[in-house]
């Protein structure tokens, strides 16, 4: 019965979207829909690193604040100038492999994809319009 209605979720949803895969596997349409219910708005870390774990993804967030003397600076901040509090950095690994799954694939899917441009496209759509968000891969 989830299988017939899937068209359906995916309409509901917007789904495929500019950030889904271009070869969505059943897991990983699954995810989508999971990362889109859960997108239903928030500015926090806890929202954007809920989002990412929805797609399979997992991160952590660094904030910024620029330098100001009196300001609970210490020894060896970075000098960052004025607007550096818009700016947040995702950090995530190298490269994320989504396989294929036995009971989660469909015949066609292919056996692994790597990459993470679908989380940076997730993210960026999804970040507040007065921030800019860089991403930092380990």
């Amino acid at each position: 019965l989830t299988t017939e209605r899937l068209p359906d979720w995916e309409l509901d949803f917007g789904l495929p979207d500019p950030c889904s895969a271009p070869i969505p596997a059943t897991d990983h349409c699954r995810a989508a829909r999971r990362a889109k219910i859960a997108s239903l708005g928030g500015q926090s870390a806890a929202y954007f690193i809920g989002v990412a774990a929805a797609l399979g993804f997992t991160i952590t967030i660094t904030t910024f604040k620029p330098f100001r003397l009196g300001g609970g600076a210490q020894w060896g901040d970075p000098l960052l100038g004025p607007g550096w509090q818009f700016v947040w950095r995702v950090n995530a690994p190298q490269t994320t492999v989504a396989r294929f799954k036995l009971g989660g694939s469909v015949w066609g899917d292919p056996f692994w994809t790597i990459g993470n441009t679908e989380l940076e496209c997730r993210i960026k759509a999804l970040a507040p319009a007065h921030t800019l968000v860089i991403f930092a891969y380990s």
